[in-house]
């Protein structure tokens, strides 16, 4: 059992180094964008979740509801005019406000995770075939059971998305409806 316990520890201070070191390789890419942490935070969970209740947001992050609504107002309201961001209020209960990701969010963190994969195939391509073929099954089962850690750890919500939008754009309100959907 200890043998167990230690190549575990292994293989993830090993997957630990993988991910440091193309973080740093992408660090150039990232930092022509004018984001911070929490916001970075925000988009990849309501790109995992879809649209969340502020409330929820705040929690996950660990932050009071005038900061993350701070927070939510800077992406929504950037200076550069591209929304991240889309606010909506519950019918239902006019005190709920939810946030989910506008076109521009997506496609931001779709760049983002673009990059990543890029630095890691680059990495794989120096492997050689055959040790290529021999980490194929080991990480397709690893990322088996990495999603089906997440799908036993965290049902699925099950609160219906809010129709009513506070934004003049009407693709946006659209797009975040789709966004929940995926």
């Amino acid at each position: 059992m200890v043998e167990r316990a230690a190549r575990v520890q292994e293989l993830s201070v090993i997957y630990a180094e993988i991910s440091q070191q193309l973080n740093s390789q992408a660090l150039p890419e990232w930092l022509h964008i004018d984001l911070t942490f929490q916001q970075m935070k925000i988009l990849y969970i309501l790109k995992q979740n879809g649209p969340l209740k502020m409330r929820d947001l705040s929690l996950r992050l660990g932050v009071t509801m005038p900061t993350i609504t701070g927070i939510i107002n800077r992406m929504v309201e950037r200076r550069d005019g591209a929304a991240l961001l889309v606010r909506s209020t519950s019918p239902e209960d006019r005190r709920q406000v939810w946030a989910g990701l506008t076109k521009a969010g997506l496609e931001l963190t779709e760049i983002l995770n673009q990059i990543n994969l890029s630095l890691l195939q680059s990495a794989l391509g120096q492997l050689s075939e055959a040790d290529l073929e021999s980490m194929h099954a080991p990480l397709a089962r690893l990322a088996e059971a990495v999603v089906e850690r997440q799908r036993v750890a965290e049902p699925a919500p099950t609160t219906p998305l809010p129709l009513t939008i506070e934004t003049e754009k009407e693709e946006t309100a659209d797009l975040l409806i789709e966004v929940a959907k995926v």
